[in-house]
């Protein structure tokens, strides 16, 4: 069986759902320093990948249209909300879903310390500090290139949907990519950057999917996103909140 069926029977076993959210919030991510994956270093910028690593970031700056830049824009801002708002729908908002805005605040104070953690164990520049032909299309981010934390938190996002709605799997994968990609085209992060992002993120969700205060409180998020599917197609919301 499968991790995300597991988790998803385990949903469907869990605990009543009027527990209050205190009674279930907790520590999402295990508090095992080894569960960061071990990840390689970044390629030698003089190495094979590394030149492919340059290469395709330019060459994708050299095609970029304007709805790529339009679509790198608007995924620079992204959140765990935003991803949902393109799976679900323009009423996946925190003030609609309160409960599950809190999982995720609360879960990305726990996993985010991890993605720092990663970077600064390999501090590789961003792509147009190495070299001045690379053009980013965006504000300059902070931090360091290696791995991608967008990527990373894109990938733990979609664990953490996918084991509440495992129907929805390939949705949040589908996501994922485009956080991914979008990264590159922006000219922020090199592909290899945005790979080990996902390997980051994919080994981060998982560990919290061992937890049972992570599964029991997804138990809870999902419920309340299909107590206001329910509410929608009963007509009593307009689900014209913007996310």
């Amino acid at each position: 069986m499968s991790l995300l069926r597991y988790v998803a029977a385990l949903l469907l076993l869990s605990v009543p759902l009027h527990r209050s959210w205190a009674e279930i919030s907790g520590r999402f991510v295990p508090a095992d320093a080894s569960l960061l994956v071990e990840l390689p270093p970044p390629p030698a910028d003089d190495s094979p990948a590394g030149l492919a690593d340059l290469e395709t970031v330019l060459q994708v700056q050299a095609d970029r249209t304007p709805t790529q830049v339009e679509r790198a824009q608007r995924v620079e801002k992204h959140s765990a909300f935003l991803m949902g708002a393109r799976v679900f729908g323009p009423w996946f908002t925190a003030e609609n879903l309160p409960l599950t805005a809190r999982f995720f605040k609360t879960a990305g104070s726990q996993f985010r310390p991890l993605l720092v953690q990663a970077k600064e164990k390999w501090e590789r520049p961003r792509p147009y500090v190495r070299n001045d032909r690379v053009q980013p299309c965006l504000a300059l981010p902070e931090g360091m290139s290696y791995p991608s934390g967008h990527s990373a938190s894109a990938a733990v996002w979609a664990e953490l949907f996918s084991a509440a709605f495992p129907e929805r799997q390939r949705a949040f994968a589908a996501q994922v990519r485009e956080t991914m990609w979008s990264r590159v085209l922006a000219g922020v992060h090199y592909p290899s950057d945005t790979q080990a992002g996902l390997l980051v993120g994919q080994t981060i969700g998982r560990a919290m999917l061992t937890q049972s205060t992570t599964r029991e409180a997804l138990a809870e998020v999902r419920a309340e996103i299909e107590t206001f599917q329910q509410r929608l197609a009963a007509g009593g919301q307009t689900g014209e909140t913007k996310p």
